[in-house]
């Protein structure tokens, strides 16, 4: 058996056997909890038991109004499993605040914001005024990955998927968010984009939906890749639903595919060094680094 196997058969243990390097790749895998009823996701929750630690609850399942947010609390207060709560908040900033101050109440780990300036600055700035001993991450949408590039231009939009995510990003830094939602395809347009901010020292996180295995439907998703080449890109997060809550074993399909984070990990940390190092050796303006005294 690979190292990456028995790693992997590890985390089918007990969590608090893991080691800080295992509990990063447990981390690394995002399971959705796409299901109508609060008993449908608790069998999957219980199914995976140690294997995953962090869950997206959508739409269908936050709203439900026999579940909702009482489900949420019962997931980390109960299970001690950490939340991305994905509910693509957009409307008047006033609104986002007073919605996001709420939500930060739940205790979740991340939620998502889409990618307009004003939202995210107004969601930003109500997380940072939340009583939290760990602050929630907030994350922008910047296009769905059930969008291609014929349909995106239908729309109406004169720029592409990629360049649109490489503004969203921009606009998600300069506004204070802490990571971006974008297809596997575009996660070099966001580090790129990340690069070129000077206050962007800290990086942003990029969470990566659409994610699929060679014998996988794609479903309604467009713009696909395989979980270890989107590792390999710099994807912090990938964010797995169907391929996983749909399998006949689903524990032993999250176990394949944190096999697979697992054995890109190198490759990303190599590729995101040397990325860094190229950054370091361009040329800087003139005057760069110069202080002035006044």
């Amino acid at each position: 058996m690979g190292r990456t196997g028995l790693l992997t058969n590890r985390l089918l243990g007990s969590a608090q056997d893991a080691s800080p390097d295992e509990t990063g790749i447990r981390d690394k895998l995002i399971v959705a909890l796409d299901f109508p009823s609060q008993n449908d996701a608790l069998d999957l929750v219980h199914n995976l038991g140690d294997t995953v630690s962090i869950y997206k609850v959508g739409m269908e399942l936050a709203y439900n109004p026999e579940a909702g947010f009482t489900f949420i609390r019962e997931l980390i207060n109960e299970h001690n499993k950490d939340v991305f709560l994905d509910l693509k908040i957009l409307d008047i900033p006033t609104t986002v605040s007073r919605a996001v101050k709420q939500l930060c109440n739940l205790g979740v780990r991340f939620l998502t914001i889409h990618s307009d300036r004003p939202a995210v600055k107004a969601a930003v700035e109500a997380r940072n005024d939340a009583d939290e001993q760990r602050p929630t991450k907030i994350f922008c949408v910047t296009v769905l990955t059930s969008i291609d590039e014929l349909e995106w231009r239908e729309l109406g939009w004169n720029k592409s998927i990629e360049e649109t995510v490489g503004i969203r990003t921009r606009h998600a830094i300069e506004n204070g968010a802490d990571g971006v939602i974008c297809s596997g395809h575009e996660i070099e347009a966001a580090r790129s984009a990340a690069n070129l901010i000077s206050q962007n020292r800290n990086g942003i996180l990029i969470a990566t939906p659409g994610i699929r295995l060679e014998d996988d439907d794609n479903y309604d998703q467009k713009r696909v890749m395989l979980p270890e080449d989107a590792i390999r890109k710099g994807a912090d997060h990938i964010i797995v639903g169907r391929p996983i809550t749909q399998d006949r074993d689903p524990r032993m399909k999250a176990k394949a595919i944190l096999d697979r984070i697992a054995s890109a990990l190198p490759a990303r940390e190599a590729g995101l060094a040397i990325k860094s190092l190229d950054k370091r050796a361009e040329p800087q303006p003139r005057g760069a680094g110069l202080r002035l005294s006044v």
